[in-house]
């Protein structure tokens, strides 16, 4: 992905990615909390779900209206698309994959 120099930009692309992350996997895998509290949080997604141009859309377009992240959103789905060829071609059995891993910094070990 293209890097990004500013650290809040950068701070802000990635909770971009984690909450467009969470949005689309919530719909077709499943989700795992730590606790009520959501200290943090597991998505596991199944290889076999395909999404389409308006299902990404439907997601996308709070992240378009409020940030305006063009560039960094089809980043993301170039990526994505490049991802889905080599799961289809190098693991074409259903499976699970682990598609976030999160954890409030204010839960995370400091030393």
């Amino acid at each position: 992905m293209k890097e990004i120099s500013k650290e809040e930009a950068r701070i802000d692309a990635l909770y971009q990615i984690f909450e467009y992350i969470l949005k689309t996997g919530m719909d077709s895998g499943q989700a795992y909390a730590s606790s009520a509290n959501l200290e943090g949080i597991a998505l596991w997604e199944p290889n076999n779900v395909r999404k389409t141009f308006n299902q990404r859309l439907r997601h996308l377009f709070y992240l378009f209206q409020v940030r305006n992240q063009l560039p960094l959103l089809t980043e993301m789905s170039r990526v994505d698309k490049i991802s889905q060829t080599l799961r289809n071609k190098h693991a074409p059995a259903i499976y699970f994959h682990l598609a976030l891993l999160a954890v409030d910094p204010e839960y995370q070990a400091t030393e």
